[in-house]
């Protein structure tokens, strides 16, 4: 006879030593399947424990290395995993990505300085995930992602959140420095120069920030990268083209528009928005509600599309057909 139980996460975090791990919120005990769905090639390690340690980090000291780990490498397609690890009763689970086989001549490599690292983080590391925007709805039947335009890096540059790693962050053995700015032509041109003692390669980031006037926009936007392989000394010069936007003009507004694109050409269109957005808050426009501020800042700048899908039914796809047609000059109502 065999027992069977699905027990679900209560929470993740990540530990002050840069682990996620899984909280099961109990001690489990007796044997455990894990159930993965990875990429061919791809491999993971687990580790459990029954505790944090003072820190508030992944601790196994109380348990051998055999008992503690084990090593997982899919084969493509979802598979029940069975942990070659005694499970005597723990709570916490780590899941680490691996390499793969030449993972440790990499490691080696990068620690003993014989290559240099160059690259750069796609995605914010918050310092909690009581940061991440849509923490109380993932993984339910409906997620909320309520941030708009201002998903990933956007949203903690601007909400002004510490975080734990930035969008963009990387570590070199060299040092690089930057001079020589200039806009010509709509090309941004800057010199990169390699002040450290060893060659290696860096990432120019362009940013730009938006007026203080117009429509809602994140702090700042990525807008073009490039990288460039330099030796000690060198110093190259890297452009970056900007792209004009078409013209906003009545009658080529669509669902990918946002309200503060059209609110010019349509005088009520703000306000017809607001009010429909209060009508999910007891029809009350309160901006001291954060979650009324965040979709109002958010929903006006989103595309109309995006607007109606992550307002759960606070601004349905009627009312967005009908601000939509107000903006293109149909007076009579949307086509």
């Amino acid at each position: 006879m065999r027992c069977v139980q699905m027990l679900p996460v209560v929470k993740d975090f990540l530990a002050p030593n840069g682990e996620w791990v899984l909280d099961f919120g109990q001690n489990i005990t007796g044997v455990v399947h894990a159930k993965l769905d990875l990429p061919a090639g791809a491999q993971v390690r687990l580790r459990h424990a029954e505790s944090l340690d003072e820190n508030g980090n992944f601790y196994t000291g109380n348990l051998s290395f055999a008992k503690s780990e084990d090593t997982f490498r899919s084969a493509g397609q979802p598979a029940e995993y069975l942990p070659r690890f005694t499970c005597h009763g723990f709570r916490y689970l780590c899941v680490e990505g691996l390499p793969g086989q030449a993972g440790g001549e990499a490691a080696a490599a990068l620690l003993t300085g014989t290559a240099n690292p160059g690259g750069k983080l796609t995605g914010t590391w918050p310092l909690s995930y009581d940061q991440v925007p849509s923490r109380d709805t993932f993984g339910q039947k409906v997620t909320r992602y309520k941030e708009g335009l201002y998903v990933g890096y956007r949203y903690y540059d601007t909400a002004g959140l510490p975080v734990r790693y930035p969008f963009g962050y990387g570590l070199s053995y060299t040092r690089f420095a930057y001079s020589d700015l200039t806009v010509e032509n709509r090309t941004v041109r800057v010199a990169v120069t390699n002040i450290g003692d060893c060659p290696g390669a860096e990432v120019a980031q362009l940013y730009i920030a938006p007026p203080r006037t117009g429509p809602y926009r994140p702090a700042k936007e990525l807008k073009g990268f490039a990288r460039v392989y330099l030796t000690p000394g060198e110093s190259r010069t890297v452009d970056f083209p900007l792209q004009d936007d078409p013209p906003l003009e009545p009658g080529r507004f669509s669902m990918e528009d946002s309200i503060m694109e059209m609110k010019d050409f349509s005088p009520l269109m703000m306000q017809a928005f607001r009010a429909t957005i209060a009508q999910g808050f007891g029809g009350k426009a309160d901006y001291s509600n954060p979650d009324f501020r965040m979709m109002i800042m958010s929903g006006a700048d989103a595309p109309l599309r995006a607007a109606v899908l992550s307002s759960g039914g606070s601004f349905p796809a009627a009312a967005a057909q009908g601000l939509l047609a107000a903006a293109n000059g149909q007076t009579d109502g949307p086509a």
